[in-house]
């Protein structure tokens, strides 16, 4: 797994975007603004991708049987924050990850 760390409005989403087209997979995001403003991004770019995610459809599995080959999370720190419903979360650690 790959992790993207820059600022807000250093190019998180379009590096999310890229790997999207070379790996295949949807992208996950917060909302439907944000899935709208991605896709519309990547059209611009003559980038073809699945139309993204969001969380609540991420979370509830309503990607199955669509042959999904991958994930792309944009804002991991935000769907953490979602998950939790709330609760601030105030430590989070990453480990290794096959893929």
């Amino acid at each position: 797994m790959q992790i993207i760390m820059l600022e807000r409005g250093a190019g998180k989403t379009a590096k999310v975007i890229e790997e999207c087209r070379k790996h295949g997979g949807y992208i996950v995001c917060p909302g439907r603004r944000e899935a709208k403003d991605i896709a519309d991004k990547a059209a611009a770019w003559g980038i073809r991708i699945p139309y993204p995610l969001t969380f609540e459809e991420f979370l509830r599995g309503q990607f199955r049987g669509r042959g999904v080959k991958a994930f792309h999370i944009d804002n991991a720190d935000l769907l953490i924050q979602y998950m939790a419903r709330g609760v601030p979360v105030v430590t989070a650690s990453m480990g290794t990850c096959a893929g």
